[in-house]
């Protein structure tokens, strides 16, 4: 059996809208969905950022992380790599620089994270990446190589530390000629690292022009061929010389106008530039392309299988689109951020997990209690059904028939409509959670185990009631009786409204049967209740 990388868990704490919060992975599909703010985007953020220690976000420093009135966030991400559990732990604060610990050992550069945890993040911003400007396709190739190669970053970080450095000097040097002298200094430097980003840069454009082709020409039916070009400001072998060559234009405008920071790459369509002629359908193409391509790459590269996060991507997909992107992610985990899963569901996936992106805690009712309810009414059912029927026949001995009649005809409709609640409530929880352990769905928990154990217990209330005195055991059942309609509806809507609707009429539902308990507590008879 060939081992996966997976992550197994991930704890926040002060990160974004959360205060404290953990959620657990499946090694196969992760569905997060909700509405919009709810911070399901600020997970899929937290996995990134444990990996890379930076934001796919443009932009975001550390204080931008951290929740609104605290002074410091941490992640806790649990992944696993070859069978062996690794801990990553990051401190991010206000005023100081942000903590790095494996396994409890603290690092002290980021490049030692680098090649722990692999991950691939797809937003809808990627589907522009085409006809964005060249910042956002030289960001693409700086994130993708850093991941994959130690040295590229390293090189990377240098060349603009050194590249900020010469800048701030050409602004100097356009105010003082005598500090001509010292810019040498930062031309070799430069020259050094940037060469080296080139050679990188090239050798990954050629090693993605190996893969995405065969992709692009199957999204496509065979009809488009397409090619990366990479479009490199200044060759290696030339750019010491050009540096020198464009001295004075670059003390003019107090800043570097050649190397590696103005490369761009250009995607040709059966010889095409997509950038300028393509239609937006073809430049979506283009880029899912990349990204499937990319997936491929860093599974070449590791041997083994990267992370996806895929942010609210699939809704921006058609359906020929979304389907060739579902028979890329099925051996892979995949963690989706979406506002329903009604799509997944109906595809061949494995999904391992729908969790419900929600504010609040989480109240979950434990799987003891069904267990619990089973044993009372197994030994009610077995103990006091006797009893009922012998008092029963004794009336019935006695020439007082109706009597008789009525004690084992109330039991009997008082057992059934117990029983009846015990199987509803049973094989639903069951059911949401999904006995084959391919369909865990805990969405489900979070939004009807409060009200299935308040179910659970109200019923448990009603058994012991009848085995203290059975008139009032009696009316409390039918009260059961009225809540168990809610119910049913409850797992009706369930299964049948779209999600949009599918919230509203729960919460509407829930106060109705609320009401309901509090109408027949507020009144001296519950029997007048049996109008339903």
């Amino acid at each position: 059996m060939v081992k996966v990388m997976y992550i197994e868990s991930i704890e926040l704490s002060n990160y974004r809208n959360y205060s404290n919060v953990k959620v657990e992975f499946g090694k196969n599909t992760n569905i997060l969905y909700g509405d919009n703010a709810q911070g399901k985007t600020n997970i899929l953020e937290s996995i990134y950022m444990a990996a890379t220690t930076k934001s796919h976000r443009k932009n975001t420093q550390d204080k931008d992380i951290i929740k609104i009135g605290e002074d410091e966030s941490h992640i806790r991400l649990f992944v696993n790599k070859k069978d062996i559990s690794h801990k990553i732990d990051m401190h991010l604060r206000k005023s100081k620089n942000k903590g790095v610990a494996i396994d409890g050992i603290p690092i002290r550069r980021a490049t030692e994270l680098y090649g722990l945890l692999n991950v691939i993040f797809f937003s809808p911003e990627d589907l522009t990446i085409i006809k964005n400007g060249p910042a956002e396709r030289r960001r693409f190739m700086d994130l993708e190589l850093c991941q994959i190669s130690r040295l590229y970053y390293q090189n990377l970080a240098s060349y603009n530390r050194i590249l900020n450095q010469r800048n701030n000097l050409l602004k100097q040097i356009y105010h003082n000629r005598s500090l001509m002298d010292t810019l040498d200094v930062w031309n070799m430097q430069l020259v050094d690292y940037g060469s080296r980003i080139i050679k990188e840069r090239r050798n990954f454009i050629d090693m993605m022009n190996e893969i995405i082709g065969e992709i692009h020409s199957h999204l496509t039916s065979g009809k488009e061929k397409l090619e990366i070009v990479y479009e490199c400001n200044v060759d290696e072998d030339k750019f010491d010389e050009t540096l020198q060559e464009k001295t004075e234009m670059d003390i003019r405008y107090s800043s570097t106008q050649s190397g590696p920071h103005r490369d761009d790459i250009s995607f040709l369509i059966n010889g095409i530039d997509a950038r300028k002629y393509g239609s937006q359908g073809q430049q979506r193409t283009v880029a899912l392309s990349l990204k499937m391509a990319e997936i491929k790459l860093v599974k070449r590269i590791i041997n083994d299988n990267p992370i996806l996060l895929l942010d609210d991507v699939m809704s921006e997909l058609d359906t020929s689109r979304r389907d060739a992107l579902i028979e890329e992610i099925k051996d892979i985990q995949t963690i989706i951020t979406c506002t329903g899963y009604d799509d997944f569901v109906k595809e061949q996936v494995i999904i391992n997990n729908v969790l419900k992106g929600r504010k609040g805690r989480n109240r979950l009712f434990s799987s003891v209690g069904v267990i619990v309810l089973a044993i009372v009414a197994y030994a009610y059912g077995r103990v006091y059904i006797q009893v009922a029927i012998e008092k029963g026949a004794d009336y019935l001995s006695y020439s007082q028939a109706s009597i008789g009649y009525f004690y084992i005809w109330e039991f009997v409709l008082s057992l059934i409509v117990l029983f009846i609640t015990l199987y509803i409530l049973s094989v639903y929880y069951l059911k949401i959670n999904r006995v084959s352990g391919l369909d865990v769905h805990k969405k489900e928990k979070e939004d009807y185990r409060a009200f299935m154990g308040f179910m659970l217990f109200l019923t448990l209330i009603v058994l012991v009631a009848i085995l203290i005195e059975f008139n009032i055991g009696l009316r409390l059942s039918w009260l059961i009786a009225i809540l168990d309609m809610p119910l049913l509806l409850m797992i009706f809507i369930s299964q049948r409204c779209p999600d949009t609707f599918k919230y509203k009429l729960r919460r509407l539902i829930k106060i109705v049967s609320f009401g309901l308990l509090f109408i027949a507590c507020t009144r001296g008879d519950l029997c007048s209740l049996k109008f339903i």
